[in-house]
This record gives C-alpha cells, sequence and structure tokens, in this order.
C-alpha cells in the first residue's frame, strides 16, 4: 500500500473506517463491520470472498472523498444498511419529569371550598421535611385537564354540585357559577363533568400561587381531579402545613388544604 493511501487510512481509521483497499485506479475505504477485515489485501480479495461465507464480512465499500466530505459537514458517516451510522449531535432532551393522573377525592363537607394552586400540589403528593409540621411537593407546575363529581344525595340544608373557575383578570370570563342541585333522598348515578374553560387559570400551565376554582357538592360525593404536572426541577416545590406526619414520609393531602381540607385523599396515604 502507497504511503498517500496509508496517510488516508490512518485518517479515516480515526473517523470510524476498517481499512483502505485500493484496486487499481480508485480509492475506496471498507467501512466498520468486519472482525477479520485485516486479512483483506486488497479490493478483489473482498470482492472474490462470495457474500455470506463469512459472518464477520459485513460492510460497505464508500469512496474516501464522500466519507471525508461528509466528515468535514458534520454530517453523520454512513455505512451499510446493516452497518452501523454516527450522529454529530444528541438531540435535544426534556429534562422535567412529567406526571399524568387522575386523583379521587371524598367530600365531607356540603359548604363551598377553594382549591388553589398550592393546595392542589399538595393533593398531587409530597414528603414530609419537618415532622409534624411541612410537606414539600413534588411537583413545581401543573395543569387541570378536568374535574369530574358523582353527587351524592344532598339534605334539606345542601346545595347540590358547583364548580366555579378562577381568571387571572375578572375581565376575561363572565361571571357565571353552574349549579346542578339534587332533590333530598334522590340519588344520580351519573357523572357531572367540569373542563376549564378558555382563559381560565386552570386552562393552562401554572406555576405560581392562585385561586384555581371553588367546588361544592354534598357530602359522600366522589370527586376525579384529571391533572397533568412537572416535578419540581427549575422552579421550587411548594410546602404545605400539616398537624402530624413523620419525617421522610409520602403523603397526599386534602384538595382544599392540609390541615383543614375536606375533600380527602382516597387510596392514598393522606394526613391532616
Amino acid at each position: 500500500m502507497s504511503s498517500d493511501v496509508a496517510t488516508k487510512s490512518s485518517l479515516l481509521s480515526s473517523l470510524g473506517s476498517a481499512a483502505v483497499a485500493s484496486p487499481p485506479g480508485d480509492r475506496w475505504v471498507l467501512m466498520p463491520g468486519s472482525a477479520d477485515i485485516s486479512t483483506l489485501r486488497s479490493f478483489e480479495d473482498f470482492r472474490s470472498r462470495p457474500e455470506g461465507k463469512t459472518s464477520s464480512v459485513r460492510a460497505a465499500i464508500v469512496p474516501p472523498s464522500r466519507l471525508l466530505g461528509r466528515a468535514l459537514l458534520g454530517q453523520p458517516l454512513r455505512g451499510s444498511k446493516r452497518g452501523p451510522s454516527a450522529s454529530s449531535l444528541p438531540p435535544t432532551l426534556e429534562t422535567s419529569v412529567e406526571s399524568n393522573h387522575v386523583y379521587r377525592f371524598l367530600s365531607t363537607s356540603g359548604s363551598a371550598k377553594v382549591v388553589s394552586f398550592g393546595t392542589m400540589l399538595g393533593a398531587m403528593g409530597g414528603i414530609c421535611t419537618v415532622a409534624n409540621t411541612t410537606i414539600k411537593s413534588f411537583h413545581s407546575s401543573m395543569k387541570i385537564m378536568r374535574v369530574t363529581v358523582w353527587s351524592a344525595a344532598s339534605s334539606s340544608t345542601e346545595e347540590g354540585v358547583q364548580l366555579f373557575w378562577e381568571s387571572g383578570t375578572s375581565s376575561q370570563i363572565p361571571d357565571e357559577a353552574k349549579i346542578s342541585s339534587i332533590p333530598q333522598g334522590v340519588t344520580v348515578t351519573k357523572a357531572l363533568v367540569f373542563v376549564p374553560p378558555e382563559k381560565s387559570l386552570a386552562a393552562d400551565w401554572l406555576s405560581a400561587a392562585a385561586n384555581l376554582f371553588s367546588i361544592q357538592s354534598p357530602v359522600g360525593s366522589i370527586v376525579d381531579v384529571h391533572v397533568v404536572g412537572r416535578l419540581s426541577n427549575v422552579f421550587a416545590s411548594v410546602a404545605s402545613t400539616v398537624g402530624t406526619a413523620t419525617l421522610g414520609s409520602t403523603y397526599y393531602l386534602s384538595l382544599d388544604g392540609g390541615s383543614s381540607g375536606t375533600y380527602v385523599a382516597q387510596g392514598l396515604p393522606t394526613t391532616v
């Protein structure tokens, strides 16, 4: 092999090629894929080996100029369809972990309650950082998809299901409140579904203190909240105050507040 070819061979070897063969009048690069490639002394030697007689010869022959051009332009080095390829840069990666979950709560009071950004993060789970005092949320931002309510029978002193969405400014959505009243002793099996309207705070991602909605339902009602959240990464988690908690333990707080909440988490460890 000539010194010119040997120089190109060492350069191409640093780019990932396995060897250079030198047929008359041309230069060729043998791409990666052969374990015993050193036994191929010439292009004729490579061409004379019938495909399939040795599992180690699995390579493509590519002109060096084409390979060098791709390397200088930062383009991937391509082998055969069966051979390896190399990317110039890793892709962009979203490092924040996202959750998508439906949380269930039981109403223990028939009065209206406010659900805020802080109470919603507490309901999505956190860890006790100060015994009998503080729960730090796992999430730092969230977006409500829908609220579903299965109403219990109301008493003569209770109203039915009511939910009001909050907006960033009073001019964004009209003054309205929808209510579904149920006569005493009557049960309704069909769920009531509330979806955040456009321009309400709950319709978009939120990462700061604000009230999301107020809810009222008879005692014994089941409330499901479908919410998408991002675990704390760039933004800080939110602290909730409780009366009883073991250091290092995980808790899912009530929908409307840790120490005085009346919409109690179901199927998950909770505290007040």
